[in-house]
């Protein structure tokens, strides 16, 4: 396991001698003895694993606590941070038969007996509740769409602003096509739907977050993105949601087996 030592004088040293120092120049036992200090100020790790007798500065750290820190910069962090996101594309349709179609980041599985999923559905700058928050209260209803390569532009204009009586899908050129068990439509260019039923809405914190649960009650998949049973994530091609106006492909997929005892 590696010592990680802090100390302010030895980590600027460190930095000023190209990030490497030789370890008969600040002995093992030596370092031990340091008392730890702010780990802003820097710190060096001893690495034996990597190269025995080295010692390695660490950068600084910008601190942020986030009782005190301005809210944008708190998002920024975190959308910054748990990267890349999948995009829950939610579509739903409202009790006039308006159908609405909006791309949601905070997104991820919750359950799998039953099967869930969930969609954190920030509120409009106002307090007020978005069209697809809406319809899931009012109709009890909703379905998710995998987003994939060939329609990420589609994806990202559907999050514009469009007034609450104008469908996304007549927006973006998109194609609706009916469910099995729900009212809401799916999209027709993506290979994957999940129709959902309304679980549960949860509001977190003092501006009422809205966290969406929905019971996964039918799945649509096209066989043409699976291999011996399973998705196949290259034929899938997912876009995910980074930070800002950014998204990302696949890119290199690694593969490292490991036993928790659970089948896959």
């Amino acid at each position: 396991m590696d010592l990680l030592v802090i100390g302010r004088a030895i980590a600027l040293f460190a930095r000023r001698n190209h990030n490497k120092v030789r370890g008969d120049l600040i002995g093992w036992r030596e370092c031990e003895t340091l008392q730890a200090g702010s780990s802003r100020h820097g710190a060096i790790r001893i690495s034996p694993t990597l190269n025995p007798g080295y010692i390695f500065a660490m950068p600084d750290y910008l601190e942020f606590d986030p009782a005190v820190t301005d809210k944008r910069q708190v998002y920024r962090l975190l959308t910054g941070s748990v990267v890349p996101r999948p995009i829950g594309w939610a579509s739903t349709v409202s009790k006039k038969g308006v159908t609405n179609l909006a791309p949601f980041s905070f997104f991820t599985v919750v359950c799998v007996v039953p099967p869930m999923i969930s969609l954190t559905i920030a509120r409009n700058p106002d307090g007020s509740e978005k069209h697809t928050l809406k319809n899931v209260r009012e109709t009890g209803e909703f379905c998710f769409n995998v987003v994939t390569h060939p329609v990420w532009k589609e994806m990202v204009d559907s999050a514009n602003a469009f007034p609450e009586d104008d469908s996304e899908f007549a927006e973006t050129g998109l194609t609706a096509i009916p469910s099995v068990k729900i009212a809401a439509p799916r999209v027709k260019e993506v290979p994957i739907h999940f129709e959902c039923k309304l679980h549960q809405v949860i509001e977190l914190g003092p501006n009422r977050h809205p966290l969406v649960i929905g019971e996964v009650v039918y799945m649509h998949v096209d066989p043409h993105c699976m291999t011996n049973g399973y998705i196949d994530m290259k034929k899938l091609d997912p876009i995910g949601r980074l930070n800002g106006f950014f998204y990302a492909a696949l890119g290199e997929i690694f593969e490292r087996k490991f036993d928790d005892g659970q089948p896959r």
